[in-house]
């Protein structure tokens, strides 16, 4: 149960998901590229981690969450944003310990801010942004 493993597992949950693309491997060619958009990005922030009793203890990260849509036509994409915001919650609540690789999420929250301030490899974009915390046992030697 290694935090990569739990990043991998969500990552690989949400790519899965209709509508939703993997992030393209270079910047789209412009913030009005249509066909790589929407897409989702998966990457660990800040990490926590306690010390319970002797050799053990949890391992708390907040998990990043970008839902990328072109800025090209913002109330349109505005709109359209909203199922793919569902759908990510819907198939994270649907499997919270994500597929046994966390122990659970944290208060069982996902935060989600929207915004037209998001960027992709230089590439201005807008959508949303979610924190998760997933929780993960932890030994130590």
């Amino acid at each position: 149960m290694t935090l990569k493993t739990a990043v991998d597992q969500l990552r690989t949950t949400l790519e899965a998901l209709s509508n939703l693309n993997a992030p393209p491997t270079t910047a789209p060619e412009s913030p009005t590229s249509s066909g790589a958009y929407p897409f989702v990005v998966v990457y660990p922030g800040s990490r926590r981690s306690t010390l319970e009793s002797s050799g053990w203890g949890n391992a708390f990260t907040t998990v990043i969450i970008e839902l990328h849509t072109s800025p090209a036509d913002f109330p349109k994409n505005t709109t359209r944003t909203y199922q793919h915001i569902e759908a990510v919650d819907n198939a994270i609540f649907a499997d919270p310990q994500l597929s046994s690789n966390v122990t659970g999420l944290e208060d069982s929250e996902l935060n989600w801010t929207f915004g037209s301030d998001l960027d992709y490899i230089g590439v201005p974009t807008q959508g949303w942004r979610g924190e998760l915390i997933i929780k993960q046992s932890a030994t130590y030697s």
